[in-house]
């Protein structure tokens, strides 16, 4: 017998999972493919923060300050979201191995973009290059030709207008690293030379021609693309050792090596704390049963989707509907039930979303409702079932650029995972 089944592999989906398992439950995870988390880079994200240069103190701004009130943040009780942050950032943390215990860094770090920006974050993984450490510091910016998508001089320049516009002392000078030049090396992508790097050789050469382009000039570290190896927590660690500086990435714009990192680890992390993880398509989800495309149907105690929003297939549009797909639940608007969104009702999905990329519309914070306990919602405003629950950005008042990602993944999925268990 399963006691809690999740749907959904991302961040949201192990946190649950974790806690679950924690709580004393037999778990089983369906994982239908990638989603929001496989497209997420190395920052790991709690709270808004529009200041780079600030020292906001993440937590005390998640909870205090968000200023939407359809936020989870605002929406659940502050006990409740302080110690559902704090407790499945440490499990996360402690599980996935690639990011430091939110309490090392309760002021967030700050790091470089590939975009050329500096922003700070609640985690970075342990290979981006930390900048809060190093407020006086002589940055070097490696590049190569080979990665035709990471500009060194466009990088560096940018980032030391962004510095001395805020009035910091860092330095940013492009230094090129004569590494992957061969005739087939440009067709090379960030993470495919991370592969490379797991291996002896090629980190060797890293050391050489890094070694050789900094030419005993004055740097405090260095910061280089999202290459730093796949599967090898040393690569970081080996090539420090071997410059003699610390080394870190930026952090990337869009799905690579470091998004490949997490998503390996969550794999891993299952594993590990014995939790079963099933790859496989779900068709419908009717109370406690989770019926599969290929015609098996499971039976679980509870059931908790952190099936994401758009890009997950937690909220899609099909028929000319918005509408969420596996248990036919109602989608919700900063706290309130919405008719059905159709074109045959004179309801134009596509016009909740806008023309306009840099003001997006309200589409894209619609979501599942739900209660403090995490459990799904009808149009009534009352619980779907005792054992039906939601979490991560499935939920009614998540936003893709809200800025609170996948702090809000994991806090909302370590409660639905815990109530799921011992509902």
């Amino acid at each position: 017998m399963i006691d809690v089944l999740v749907v959904g592999a991302g961040i949201a989906g192990l946190s649950a999972a974790l806690a679950a398992s924690r709580a004393g439950a037999k778990v089983l995870v369906i994982d239908g493919g990638a989603g929001a988390t496989a497209l997420s880079g190395g920052a790991w994200d709690v709270a808004t923060t529009h200041d780079p240069f600030a020292t906001p103190r993440m937590l005390d701004r998640a909870l205090d300050a968000h200023r939407d009130p359809a936020h989870p943040w605002s929406r659940l009780p502050r006990a409740l979201s302080r110690e559902a942050i704090l407790e499945s950032h440490q499990a996360l943390s402690d599980a996935l191995s690639i990011y430091p215990p939110l309490g090392a860094h309760v002021d967030g770090a700050l790091a470089a973009t590939e975009l050329g920006l500096m922003r700070r974050a609640a985690l970075v993984q342990h290979a981006v290059l930390d900048l809060a450490p190093i407020p006086n510091a002589r940055i070097a910016v490696a590049w190569m030709r080979a990665l035709r998508s990471f500009d060194g001089p466009f990088l560096a320049a940018s980032l030391n207008e962004q510095a001395v516009r805020a009035g910091d002392a860092r330095r940013f000078v492009a230094v090129e690293v004569e590494l992957f030049r061969r005739a087939g090396d440009v067709t090379l992508l960030p993470h495919e030379i991370a592969a490379l790097l797991d291996a002896g050789d090629a980190r060797r050469r890293l050391v050489t021609t890094l070694s050789r382009a900094l030419g005993g000039a004055s740097f405090d570290a260095v910061l280089v693309p999202p290459l730093l190896g796949l599967e090898d927590d040393r690569v970081r660690a080996l090539v420090e050792t071997g410059i003699e500086l610390p080394i870190g990435e930026v952090v990337e714009s869009l799905a690579g090596a470091q998004a490949l990192r997490l998503a390996r680890r969550i794999t891993v992390a299952l594993e590990r704390a014995s939790i079963t993880r099933r790859e496989a398509r779900v068709a419908r989800v009717t109370g406690s049963e989770v019926h599969l495309t290929d015609g098996t149907t499971l039976r679980a105690g509870a059931v908790v989707l952190a099936t994401g929003k758009h890009v997950g297939g937690g909220v899609v549009s099909a028929s000319h509907e918005l509408r969420e797909p596996l248990a036919d639940l109602p989608l919700y608007a900063r706290g309130r039930a919405l008719p059905l969104i159709s074109s045959a009702r004179g309801r134009d999905p596509r016009a909740l979303y806008g023309d306009d990329p840099f003001t997006p519309g309200a589409g894209f914070s619609l979501g599942v409702g739900w209660d403090a306990s995490m459990r799904a919602l009808d149009a009534h405003g009352t619980p779907r079932s005792r054992d039906l629950f939601v979490c991560g950005a499935l939920l009614d008042g998540t936003h893709p650029s809200d800025g609170t990602g996948m702090g809000v993944a994991a806090a909302t999925g370590w409660i639905a995972g815990t109530r799921a268990a011992t509902s």
